[in-house]
């Protein structure tokens, strides 16, 4: 299963929302069978230079992202979780 990107408000951080959504996504993947939960990550995100993901039990992996992306350039829309 694969996250592409954990986003929390700035004005939220530091209050453990970060660490709920990961055990929740967590969670989300044992009970579905998942061999592997991945989050796609910039290397330049405050969260990965802090050291997030590692703190929460993800380790780098040796690969590389490709993607064609259709959406218009500078548009990127985030996606709303209810």
């Amino acid at each position: 299963m694969t996250l592409e990107e954990l986003v929390v408000r700035d004005d939220q951080r530091g209050r453990g929302f970060g660490r709920l959504l990961v055990a929740a996504a967590k969670r989300h993947a044992a009970s579905v069978g998942a061999v592997r939960l991945e989050v796609l990550c910039s290397q330049a995100r405050e969260s990965n230079r802090r050291g997030f993901y590692r703190k929460n039990g993800f380790t780098p992996a040796a690969s590389q992202v490709y993607r064609i992306d259709r959406r218009p350039a500078g548009r990127l829309e985030p996606a709303v979780c209810s």
